[in-house]
């Protein structure tokens, strides 16, 4: 789902900056996901193909490789001009999004744990 080693090569190993990648994936991903859907509603491809394209650079961060291959899957769709009936490549996307939020709301959780028990340890020693 999430490969956080890649995603902190990416970052130059930089958890702080990681951290506020999340921040950021979290606050936009309803309207990424939103943007997407309303495409497609819509039968608009130009619109299906920059939203995916948007999708697919956020979660790329996190070495999202199965939510990358779905995202760039819709948005070649967009691309090509042609969005078939069956959408199911929506249906999958949101599928693994749904996992790869969660992932990512459980690593900043995680993250925030540390932090707050490294400052914790600081404090105690003083």
């Amino acid at each position: 789902m999430l490969d956080l080693e890649t995603a902190l090569a990416r970052l130059d190993g930089d958890r702080e900056l990681l951290n506020h990648a999340a921040e950021i994936f979290l606050d936009q991903y309803p309207s990424l996901i939103g943007n997407i859907r309303l495409a497609i509603t819509n039968r608009d491809a130009r619109s299906l193909e920059y939203a995916c394209h948007s999708l697919r650079g956020s979660v790329d961060k996190f070495g999202a490789a199965a939510a990358c291959e779905l995202a760039l899957t819709l948005e070649l769709i967009g691309k090509a001009g042609n969005l078939p009936k069956d959408m199911s490549a929506m249906t999958a996307l949101e599928t693994e999004l749904k996992h790869v939020k969660a992932a990512v709301a459980d690593l900043l959780r995680e993250s925030v744990a540390t932090s707050l028990c490294l400052t914790q340890g600081r404090a105690s020693s003083l």
